[in-house]
């Protein structure tokens, strides 16, 4: 008995520091895969893709433009049509056939045949702009957002650009010509944000995201200046 009263504390001294190790405490191994492990910052990152996509973070911009401009809701309904809705359905639509294996399209193949389809997509919301006699703000909208596309489909045949990022950036000088320099440098946090959630993600090396933010700031410069516009801050 004596032996007994010996033996039963070391064994159960034992079974804690095995349940311990096995729960990845009390050991510098345990202590380093434990900060390892995803954490908040993870899940913020991934919350910030989400809600920055590029569909939603589209589908964002144009419900702004139609609240300030009610009576341009027919046309608005239309681009948002061709450059959100049809590009989520057909995103959507893949993603359950198996055809793309996450709604990032996170593989460089997969977007090889997504991306072309959502250019077409973007030509159609330029020419329902252009045919309908949209507002000139709206034939700026589709134009930039069609030219970026372009320009991160092409490049993204070789090279993985971030398309959260150049859509960010994008819809950040949009904002700032709609809606005024003000309203464009409030968001000047996005872009930086969503930078970040991507590197945060491993989905994106640098390199791709700023290339993504260039994209987007180049587009949309381009197409202001075909429309012979000149810059004003209001």
């Amino acid at each position: 008995m004596g032996r007994a009263r010996m033996i039963l504390p070391i064994e159960a001294l034992g079974s804690r520091v095995d349940g311990r190790k096995e729960s990845g405490l009390g050991t510098r191994s345990g202590f380093r895969d434990r900060f390892e492990r995803p954490g908040w910052d993870e899940a913020v990152a991934e919350w910030i893709s989400w809600v920055f996509n590029p569909i939603a973070y589209c589908t964002a911009f144009l419900a702004a433009l139609t609240a300030r401009h009610p009576e341009w809701w027919t046309a608005t309904a239309v681009l948002w049509g061709f450059l959100a809705v049809a590009p989520g359905v057909l995103l959507w639509w893949g993603v359950q056939r198996g055809w793309w294996s996450d709604f990032d399209v996170s593989q460089l193949g997969e977007r090889r045949t997504y991306m072309p389809w959502v250019v077409v997509l973007g030509a159609g919301a330029v020419v329902a702009a252009w045919v309908g006699h949209f507002p000139p703000l709206l034939r700026f909208t589709a134009g930039s957002i069609l030219l970026w596309l372009a320009l991160s489909t092409f490049i993204g045949r070789r090279w993985k650009i971030s398309l959260h990022v150049g859509g960010a950036t994008g819809i950040l000088w949009l904002t700032a010509v709609a809606f005024g320099a003000v309203w464009g440098a409030m968001l000047l946090w996005v872009p930086w944000a969503v930078g970040w959630a991507r590197l945060r993600l491993n989905r994106h090396t640098p390199a791709q995201v700023w290339a993504g933010a260039l994209a987007g700031t180049v587009s949309v410069a381009l197409v202001f200046h075909a429309m012979g516009w000149r810059w004003s801050w209001r």
